[in-house]
C-alpha cells in the first residue's frame, strides 16, 4: 500500500515537472509581435476630450446634453470662458437650439474659490425673450455646463461688471448665487 502511493507521488512528480517543462520550451520559442495600428494617433488626437455642453431640446424645450470632443489645449488658460464660447457658438445637434442670447458677449470669467463669476455683455438681458421657463433655462445651460467642471459649484452673473435685478420681469434675481438643480 506505501509502495503504491510512492509510484503515484513519483508518476505525479514527473507529469509535473514535463508540464512545466513544455511550458517553458513553448514560451521561450514563441516570438512577441509588436502591435502596430493601422494609423498613427497624432498629438492632436492624443490631446482630445470631450466636455459636456448643455442647450434646450427643440421640440420639449428641455435641457439636454451635447458631448463635445474638443482639444484640451483650449482648455488649459481660461477653461469656464472657453466653455461658455462654446455655448455662445451654438450646439451641433439639429435637435437643440442655441439658447445663449444673440449678441451676449462673455466679457470675462473668474474663479473665486468655487464660485465662478461671469460677467456677460448688456445683450444677456436686453435679448432675452421668453417666459420664465426659457429665461431659467438660459441660465441653467450655462450653470449645468461649468458645473461639470469639479472646481465650480456656484455661478454668480454679472452685467456690464455690475451686479444686476437679472431676468426680474420673471423674478429670476443676479443678485445671487446659482447652484446647479437641474440636470
Amino acid at each position: 500500500m506505501k509502495l503504491k502511493k510512492i509510484m503515484i507521488l513519483i508518476v505525479l512528480i514527473i507529469c509535473l515537472i514535463s508540464v512545466v517543462t513544455y511550458l517553458i520550451v513553448v514560451n521561450s520559442s514563441t516570438e512577441v509581435k509588436e502591435y502596430i495600428p493601422e494609423e498613427e494617433i497624432t498629438d492632436e488626437e492624443l490631446r482630445n476630450t470631450i466636455v459636456t455642453l448643455y442647450f434646450e431640446n427643440k421640440e420639449s424645450g428641455e435641457i439636454q446634453t451635447e458631448a463635445r470632443l474638443v482639444d484640451s489645449k483650449e482648455l488649459l488658460s481660461n477653461p469656464y470662458q472657453y466653455l461658455v464660447n462654446l455655448l455662445i457658438e451654438g450646439p451641433k445637434n439639429e435637435g437643440l437650439r442655441k439658447i445663449i442670447p444673440e449678441g451676449a458677449i462673455l466679457k470675462n470669467a473668474t474663479l473665486v474659490g468655487e464660485c465662478l463669476t461671469l460677467n456677460f455683455s448688456k445683450e444677456f438681458i436686453s435679448n432675452a425673450g421668453g417666459d420664465a421657463f426659457s429665461k431659467s433655462n438660459i441660465i441653467y445651460s450655462i450653470i449645468n455646463t461649468v458645473t461639470e467642471l469639479k472646481e465650480v459649484s456656484r455661478v454668480k452673473f454679472l452685467i456690464e461688471d455690475v451686479e444686476s435685478d437679472g431676468f426680474n420681469d420673471v423674478g429670476i434675481s443676479f443678485k445671487n448665487e446659482f447652484m446647479r438643480i437641474k440636470n
